[in-house]
């Protein structure tokens, strides 16, 4: 009797389904949750790598537009001839703001990860490498170059498994027309 007893309480408790979708709930829950960190992390990686290169784009507008000074063709030398210039550019990328303010990215604090150089190209024999008429007739064309490397500093996500820091290298280039 009491084995007959054991064996229907064993079937009704092999048929039971009552708890089966809770355990299944908490064996899928950490994997949720780990994709959910792990999307949410690149996510925000796209989104200040974005910044950065509008920035730098903006930055390289502002200095194409302002007196810069070309000593000889092929040559690296160039510069931009007011150094305000190139700080009041350094202000537009960090801050998006000509006079500085708030960081756009608050981990991004150090004007030293911004390069600005200015290359000498050949524009002589009637060229006209740049396409616009401001530049027929310069016999030599500046081009004003911007990069910005930045250490993207994660939430956590990333150097929990060892994928160390990753360094966003953002670079533009424009032919200066001053105005």
């Amino acid at each position: 009797m009491a084995s007959q007893r054991y064996i229907r309480m064993m079937n009704a408790l092999r048929k039971a389904r009552s708890g089966a979708s809770m355990v299944e709930f908490a064996l899928a829950l950490p994997l949720f949750v780990f994709l959910l960190l792990g999307v949410a992390e690149v996510g925000r990686a796209i989104h200040h790598y974005h910044i950065i290169n509008k920035a730098m784009r903006d930055a390289t507008r502002y200095l194409g537009r302002v007196p810069v000074t070309c000593p000889a063709v092929g040559t690296a030398a160039g510069s931009v001839d007011n150094v305000g210039n190139e700080t009041t550019a350094t202000n537009l990328a960090m801050t998006g703001s000509l006079n500085g303010g708030t960081n756009l990215i608050n981990y991004w604090t150090d004007p030293t990860t911004i390069t600005i150089e200015v290359d000498c190209l050949d524009n002589g024999a009637g060229a006209n490498l740049c396409g616009l008429e401001a530049c027929t007739g310069n016999p030599i064309l500046p081009v004003v170059r911007i990069r910005a490397d930045v250490v993207y500093q994660d939430l956590g996500f990333l150097s929990m498994f060892g994928l160390g820091p990753l360094t966003f290298n953002a670079d533009h280039e424009e032919v200066s027309i001053p105005e």
